[in-house]
């Protein structure tokens, strides 16, 4: 194949909708101030504080999919350390290094992982409660 073939090929591929769908809308999560409580004292659980994706605070993402039929799909990212752990916000190693590079590798050390729903509801819970449990119970989810 001749280099005007592929600069042909790469002309016509086209970025955007796909056999997968395509995508409506992502909405970043970060960790709440303080945990909402009802009166009597039990945590209330509704969403963690929405940040903008892009944001170095934001620690879960939900991203909303249209598929060609119509209908709607959506995908849950968490962030993962290089050791595969969940970040902590309050965590005694993870806190503050939300925004740090790997010397070697020159990345991220934190990036996002796909993850089930499962998985990203333990998670939004604990950015809700600083609870431990349910960042065990992510975890958990995510082997």
């Amino acid at each position: 194949m001749d280099r005007d073939t592929r600069t042909k090929e790469m002309e016509d591929f086209k970025l955007g909708e796909d056999s997968a769908g395509s995508m409506q809308s992502t909405v970043g999560y970060t960790a709440n101030e303080s945990p909402d409580k009802d009166s009597s004292g039990h945590y209330v659980f509704s969403e963690p504080k929405q940040i903008e994706p892009e944001n170095e605070y934001c620690y879960a993402k939900k991203i909303t999919i249209k598929n060609n039929n119509g209908s709607i799909r959506y995908k849950y990212f968490v962030k993962v350390g290089p050791d595969g752990r969940i970040f902590n916000p309050w965590g005694m190693f993870s806190e503050g290094t939300q925004g740090k590079y790997s010397r070697g590798r020159g990345k991220l050390e934190w990036k996002f992982t796909d993850v089930k729903e499962k998985c990203f509801d333990y998670y939004s819970k604990f950015l809700q409660s600083r609870n431990a449990g349910w960042l065990n119970n992510a975890e958990r989810e995510l082997r």
